[in-house]
């Protein structure tokens, strides 16, 4: 059985939401959100969101991992939480200032990012309190998080 998963990204100005059918669990997924979110916010690109959405709608699964024997997207964006996950993550980019004395205001220092993760009881949880029950963490959080897991970055 698969473990279904949805991501979450979400900026000031947008929303999108992801599906992802099989391997979901944090050992997979939560490692995969890590370095897209640290790949977009240390890039330096203009916008982290955009990178970060680029980066997970070009994943694919090799036509020799798939089913059907056909590339295939990892992600796919969807209009809706899924009823049938496992687990919901959700990564809201957001931009950084630091105050220029220069300048005598605050300007643009760069992105950052929270990552949040709630693991799904199906049998007590409603599909609308996934949202509601989720855990945020810092990009060292998750590190630290994952870590505990056993996984190795």
């Amino acid at each position: 059985m698969s473990t279904r998963t949805n991501v979450i990204l979400q900026n000031d100005d947008c929303k999108v939401i992801l599906y992802r059918h099989c391997d979901g669990y944090p050992e997979e997924t939560g490692v995969d959100i890590y370095k897209k979110v640290k790949d977009a916010v240390d890039g330096g690109k203009y916008s982290a969101y955009g990178a970060l959405l680029e980066s997970f709608l070009a994943e694919r699964y090799k036509a020799e991992e798939s089913i059907s024997g056909k590339e295939k997207a990892v992600y796919e964006i969807t209009d809706s939480i899924h009823g049938d996950i496992d687990h919901l993550y959700k990564v809201e980019v957001f931009r950084t200032y630091k105050y220029s004395e220069e300048r005598e205001a605050n300007v643009f220092a760069g992105y950052d990012a929270v990552i949040f993760h709630s693991e799904i009881d199906k049998e007590r949880a409603h599909r609308d309190m996934f949202e509601r029950k989720m855990t945020g963490y810092t990009l060292f959080e998750w590190i630290a998080y994952l870590t505990s897991l056993g996984v190795e970055l």
